[in-house]
């Protein structure tokens, strides 16, 4: 959490020599005039779109055309601050399939307020939107984040979101039935919602370590002080086993799985549309952060430390090469078709 910071949207909201704005709106980034309450379907609507692409930020007190900051108004302000998170949340599960997390604080810079929320990626994507809200959002529609502006998604984006949440949940079901076949077949015992018994003949369950810390055990003849306190009812007695080294899963290779460099890439679109500028294909891969997306491309680092250094900071090395799919190409090839 704490996505929103005095530091992040100075930057964001950095201007040029002529007072313009020098971020536009991207895949990640998209600016408002004033808050109000009666836009909330909009801005609902936009939170769907950044938790099914990668997040990102949605800033109020700029000014379209040319984009200028001008701050929020008194009246925005107001409202901005008696913002009420479960009115937000709230509308969220009323009109879309699943919870979307957010954050929104209020930022000064040179004595003008921004009102700025940031919205999370969604760890398992589509969110879909289950009741209409006006023209603005639709029972069905899946929004999506395209450049700077928020759209319908597209034939390749949601076949790449399908496809991801599919090997998601394989790898689940991989790892789950790995660690289910160490465990003895007749000290093992399923437990279920619909069902209050573990086993019928032992009177010995089986955990791991990690999981028995997770668990509180209430023994026969001991009580809760504390009304509603979750617990296991305890009737025997609780072993540890042994823990077993499971053999990791085989993946495929960086390879296989993002098959095109940068030139490979440009050649494959060029294909398809020769007309296309070279320009124009890096424009779209930058204001849509493909570099950055699994489901299109991935680094091919050089070295372990370069590697780690992206996991745990977020800092690719410089010179570091991109590798795309073909879920990319299709991309920018769309996204090329719809801007012309």
């Amino acid at each position: 959490m704490n996505k929103i910071s005095e530091e992040v949207i100075n930057e964001l909201l950095k201007l040029k020599t002529d007072g313009t704005l020098y971020h536009r709106e991207n895949s990640t980034l998209e600016f408002k005039e004033q808050f109000n309450f009666a836009g909330l379907a909009e801005y609902l609507r936009d939170f769907a779109a950044f938790a099914n692409n990668n997040g990102g930020y949605l800033i109020f007190g700029v000014k379209d055309s040319p984009r200028t900051l001008i701050g929020m108004s008194d009246k925005a302000i107001q409202q901005f601050n008696k913002i009420d998170p479960q009115k937000i949340t709230g509308g969220i599960l009323e009109h879309f399939s699943t919870e979307i997390n957010y954050e929104f604080d209020n930022i000064t810079i040179n004595n003008k307020t921004f009102g700025v929320f940031y919205i999370y990626e969604l760890n398992k994507k589509p969110v879909i939107a289950k009741k209409d809200a006006g023209d603005i959002i639709k029972n069905g529609d899946i929004h999506y984040r395209y450049g700077g502006r928020t759209d319908r998604i597209r034939y390749a984006e949601l076949e790449a979101i399908i496809g991801e949440r599919i090997e998601q949940s394989d790898k689940e079901w991989r790892n789950f039935l790995k660690s289910s076949a160490n465990i003895e077949p007749s000290k093992t015992h399923i437990l279920s919602s619909q069902s209050t018994m573990i086993g019928k003949d032992n009177n010995i369950i089986y955990i791991d370590s990690d999981t028995a810390e997770k668990i509180n055990f209430l023994k026969k003849g001991e009580f809760r002080e504390k009304t509603g306190e979750k617990a296991i009812m305890l009737i025997g007695e609780a072993k540890m086993m042994e823990t077993r080294t499971i053999e990791k899963e085989v993946e495929k290779s960086l390879i296989e799985l993002y098959p095109y460099t940068c030139r490979d890439l440009e050649k494959e679109i060029y294909k398809i549309n020769p007309s296309i500028k070279q320009g124009d294909i890096y424009a779209i891969i930058k204001d849509n952060n493909l570099k950055y997306k699994k489901e299109y491309s991935d680094f091919n680092f050089r070295s372990k430390k370069q590697k780690e250094l992206y996991e745990t900071q977020g800092i690719v090395t410089k010179g570091t090469p991109s590798l795309y799919n073909q879920y990319a190409v299709d991309y920018i090839l769309e996204a090329l078709s719809s801007s012309t």
